[in-house]
C-alpha cells in the first residue's frame, strides 16, 4: 500500500508542470506560481531516481527540498495576495530564513536528528500558509468580489497549501519520537497521501487558470 501511494505521489508531482506546458498558451504565466509547479516537479524527478532507484541518503535532500519550499512558497502567496501585505512579507522571509540556518546547525551537530532539523522549517511553513490563507481570504473579502472559487485557479492553490501543511503539522512534529518507536511507515503514508491530494488541487488549479 505504501509503496504504490508512494509512486503515485511521484507521477503526481509532475503533473501541475505538465499541465502548466499543456495550456501555456492559455494562461497568463507572469501570475502562475511556475517557482512552485517547477519545484515540485523537480523534486519528484529527484526522489524518484535518489530515493527510489538509487536510495540515497534523504538527509540532505530534505534540507535542499527545505530551502525550495522556504523561496518558492512565499513567492507563490506574493503572486496570490497581487503584492499586498509587503511588511508581512519581509518579515516572513527573515523568520524563515532564521529558522532555516538554525535547522542546519541542528543537522551540522546532530546528524542524526535530520527529522529534527526538517520538521523545525515545517512547523514555520504551517504557520506562514495558515495565515497567508487568512491573509487570502481578507484580500477577497476586502475587495468585495466573491468570485465562483471553485472556478478560481487561486482557490485550489491555496486550499492545496493550507490542507497539506495543516494535515501533516503534527505527524511532523512529532515524527522523531514515531520514528524511533514504531514502523515510520504506517504513519508516514498520510503524508504521501496528503502529498497526492495536494499536487491534485495545484493541476486542477492550473487548469483553471485562464489568460488574464
Amino acid at each position: 500500500m505504501y509503496n504504490i501511494a508512494l509512486y503515485i505521489a511521484l507521477i503526481a508531482g509532475a503533473l501541475p508542470l505538465v499541465s502548466l506546458f499543456a495550456k501555456r498558451r492559455s494562461v497568463d504565466l507572469q501570475m502562475a506560481p511556475l517557482f512552485f509547479i517547477w519545484a515540485t516537479g523537480i523534486a519528484s524527478l529527484y526522489e524518484w531516481v535518489g530515493s527510489v532507484i538509487l536510495n540515497v541518503n534523504s538527509s540532505i535532500w530534505f534540507q535542499v527540498y527545505c530551502i525550495m519550499e522556504l523561496l518558492a512558497i512565499p513567492h507563490c502567496f506574493k503572486l496570490l495576495l497581487s503584492g499586498r501585505f509587503t511588511s508581512y512579507f519581509n518579515t516572513a522571509w527573515i523568520i524563515l530564513l532564521l529558522v532555516y540556518l538554525m535547522s542546519l546547525v541542528v543537522l551540522y551537530h546532530y546528524p542524526d536528528m535530520s527529522l529534527v532539523a526538517n520538521t523545525m522549517n515545517k512547523i514555520a511553513l504551517t504557520l506562514f500558509v495558515i495565515i497567508g490563507t487568512l491573509l487570502w481570504f481578507y484580500k477577497l473579502f476586502a475587495d468585495s468580489s466573491m468570485p465562483d472559487l471553485w472556478r478560481h485557479a487561486d482557490f485550489y492553490f491555496v486550499a492545496g497549501f493550507f490542507i497539506y501543511y495543516c494535515s501533516t503539522f503534527f505527524l511532523f512534529l512529532l515524527a522523531y519520537l514515531i520514528n524511533d518507536t514504531v514502523d515510520f511507515k504506517s504513519f508516514w503514508i498520510v503524508n504521501v497521501l496528503a502529498t497526492i491530494f495536494f499536487r491534485l488541487l495545484m493541476t486542477v488549479g492550473v487548469w483553471q487558470m485562464k489568460r488574464a
